[in-house]
This record gives C-alpha cells, structure tokens and sequence, in this order.
C-alpha cells in the first residue's frame, strides 16, 4: 500500500477555552492533515459570528521553529484557494441541536499525494501540531465544540521530498481609513502565495483594502500595484468563487447568518416546509459573509450562497502553481516591502504568506 488515511485525534469536545497537542512523530512524510471542526448550536438565535472563528490558531511547531500558523478563517480560505474545493463537507446547519461542521486541509504539497513536496517529520526533533480553540467566538448560541483530526501519510512508497508549503501568517492590525501599511516580507523562502484578508460584517473586502503594492529594493522592481479589484479580477481570480449550502430556521423578525463568501455575494433562500403556503422569503446585506434574512412565516430554509473571498482573502499567486520553479524566489531580493492602502476603517486585515520551504 503507498499511501494510508490515518487518525491522529479522536472526536474530542472542545467545550473549554484551550489547546489540543498532537505528536507528529512519523517515520513516514506527510501529505495533508486534515482538521474536522464542529459547532454544535444552541437555541435558534442570530449567529454571532462564523463557527471557523472559534479555531483561534492553527500551528505546527517544532520547538520554537514555526513551520505553519494561522487561525481558522485563513486556513479555511487557504485551503479553498489551494486545492480548488469550494468546501470539504457538504451542507452546514444552523439549526438547534445540529451540527455547522467544517473540514479543513493543511496541505504540505501541490495537491495530495505530491512525491516532491511533503512534509518529513523526521528532518526535525519535535514537530507538533497544535490547535487553539474557543466555542465562545462563532456559530450560533453553542453548546459545545468538538475536533478530530486525520493525516495522509505515505506508507510503502518511500519518497525524498526537497521540502513542504509552509503558511505563516505575517501581520495582522485595524484598518485606518486611507492609511498606508508598510510590510517588511521575509526572503527566507520562494513565495507561492500571498494573501491580504479583511472579514467584517456587511462590508465587501474590496472596500476594506484599497491598493495592494509590493515592490523589491526601493521601487526597483514593482510586482503588483493594483486595487484590490482589479487583482481578485485578474490573477487572483482562480479558485476566488466558491458555493455553499447553509440550512436555518428563518423567523418573521429578521435573522442573520454567518457565510463564507464575502464579496459578490448572491443568495438563494428557500422554505424547508412539506407544504404550501405564504413561505415568501428575502434575504439582504450580505457583504462581508454577514447574511440577513427574513421570512413571511417561521420555518426552516435552505440558502444557496455563492459568492468570492472567502472569508474577506485576496490571493495573488507568483508564477505557475505546479511548477516550482516558476515560483518567485526572493532569496535573490534584497527588500521587499508591501504597501497595504486601507479602504474603510472597518475590521481587521491580515497578511500570510505561502512559502516553498526546502530541507
């Protein structure tokens, strides 16, 4: 057998604020780890924000070297961008008792099972994977959280990958209105993505983040300096569209829900009902993933979303996505800064970066 699925948490309750450690002691490489978060909800109620929002920090850390760290919106629009999935799991619910269940991917290679690319336990002394989480943060009124976690390991098939795709998430702070923020960017290590994300309620990212600029060596060579929309409609565009099923229970009174596509965001709301009737329904405001919704009666309604910018990310690839060394190597840059406009002063942007990270 060359590869295996294998179990590295248990269903565990995540109820308390707190970490989950996970040993990553294999002989073998590692393809993906796949991460399967769930929210169970409470009594049916406004969400107060996305369920992804209660995985507070993803990281994968060997002693006090980091090879990977995000929180859980960005590794979800991550992965989206990545591997092209508009989602891992099918249909997510808001309804009391049920489960909004999300499965996310930390992808070491160019897509799964990648021989050249593949993260190799046994290059470090004490690699972990640990996951901070607070049921508190999203979904709606929950009762209680839980993970599991699995990896794709190779196993007869022995492999010599050069390295891994390793996600860090750089800076992070709360936009200004009309501000510049300057960004020193690391040159360790070949940049395959970059991301500049903006989640806030009922505002579309694009207007959050004004003008992205990235230059090397003092305006030497200026690599992009467009508007966010003229980027997420020209080279970030691939895998920026993403569709997505969502159940709740609508109420005469106005209701909102937390999704994940943030921008152009087109909304379907049907009555979940066995019957006829006056089931009119409408749905607004849905900038930024924060969907509202009212119904003629109450009932339960399934929503069709589609939309872009998951979770309010702006991806701009370098080079061919399946060709190394196409990627942009920075090691030969001497500077490279980041010039982030802000747009609005609405919420907080962040920036991370997927690198090529040799052995």
């Amino acid at each position: 057998m060359n590869h295996r699925l294998v179990n590295l948490l248990a269903t565990k309750s995540t109820i308390t604020t707190g970490v989950t450690t996970i040993d990553l002691d294999f002989l073998d490489c590692i393809s993906e780890i796949h991460i399967r978060h769930g929210t169970v909800n409470g009594a049916e109620a406004n969400t107060t924000e996305h369920p992804m929002l209660n995985i507070t920090k993803i990281e994968i850390v060997d002693g006090s070297d980091v090879l990977f760290s995000l929180d859980g919106p960005e590794l979800q629009a991550l992965d989206i961008y990545h591997s092209g999935y508009n989602l891992r799991q099918g249909p997510f619910h808001y309804l009391n008792g049920l489960d909004a269940i999300f499965e996310v991917g930390i992808s070491f290679g160019r897509y799964l099972w990648d021989e050249e690319l593949a993260l190799d336990p046994s290059k470090f002394a004490n690699p972990q994977l640990r996951i901070t989480h607070n049921y508190a943060l999203g979904g709606m009124t929950p009762a209680s959280c839980f993970l599991r976690v699995n990896a794709c390991l190779f196993d007869e098939k022995v492999i010599s990958p050069g390295g891994f795709l390793m996600t860090k998430e750089i800076k992070r702070w709360d936009t200004t209105a009309t501000d510049h923020q300057y960004t020193d960017l690391p040159t360790d290590y070949a940049y395959r993505k970059l991301f500049v994300q903006n989640r806030y309620i009922e505002v579309d990212p694009r207007v959050s983040i004004s003008n992205i600029k990235l230059s090397s060596d003092g305006d030497k060579k200026v690599i992009v300096n467009h508007t966010a929309s003229q980027i997420l409609a020209s080279i970030g565009v691939e895998n920026s569209w993403m569709f997505e099923t969502v159940v709740g229970s609508g109420a005469i009174a106005q209701r909102t829900y937390h999704v994940t596509p943030t921008a152009n965001v087109q909304v379907m709301v049907t009555p979940w009902s066995e019957a006829l009737g006056a089931n009119n329904v409408a749905s607004f405001s849905s900038g930024g993933g924060h969907l509202q919704v009212i119904c003629e009666v109450a009932n339960n309604i399934a929503m069709q979303v589609f939309g872009q910018c998951p979770h309010g990310a702006i991806c701009i690839p370098f080079g061919k996505q399946g060709v190394i060394d196409d990627w942009f190597d920075v090691t030969r840059v001497g500077h490279l800064l980041l010039d982030i406009t802000d747009g609005a002063a609405t919420g907080i942007t962040k920036i991370y970066i997927q690198q090529y990270r040799t052995y």
